[in-house]
């Protein structure tokens, strides 16, 4: 079985004052091409993409996870999304910027699967 496997992409940071989104676009970009390139079997985002509440660079960030997702759909590529530290709403909904990935998971069942609790 081949993974891709990727994590930490913390698309709302910033360096010394530069915002380093798309510098992440194109990291995340290249591990699609690998992905494909290796007719992975599965792509794994092991979280931590974006804080919630950093406005609109989180929700950018957000936009790329769900373009990321449907590329690799496009390819046959399964992909898998767990939320991590600091993607979680600190609001006790339970919800996270991977919340909004649950659509494609209900759109394409068994192409996007994302993990928002503990589970097998």
């Amino acid at each position: 079985m081949k993974l891709v496997i990727t994590s930490d992409w913390h698309g709302d940071w910033s360096t010394l004052g530069h915002r380093r989104h798309e510098e992440v676009c194109e990291a995340v970009a290249q591990s699609v091409e690998l992905a494909i390139a290796e007719q992975a079997d599965a792509y794994l985002c092991l979280g931590d993409i974006s804080d919630p509440d950093t406005g609109g660079d989180s929700y950018r960030t957000v936009a790329l996870a769900l373009r990321t997702a449907l590329a690799l759909r496009g390819e046959g590529i399964r992909s898998i999304w767990v939320a991590g530290n600091h993607d979680v709403c600190e609001d006790g909904t339970g919800a996270s910027t991977m919340t909004p990935l649950r659509a494609l998971e209900d759109a394409f069942p068994g192409d996007v699967f994302v993990a928002t609790s503990p589970c097998i």
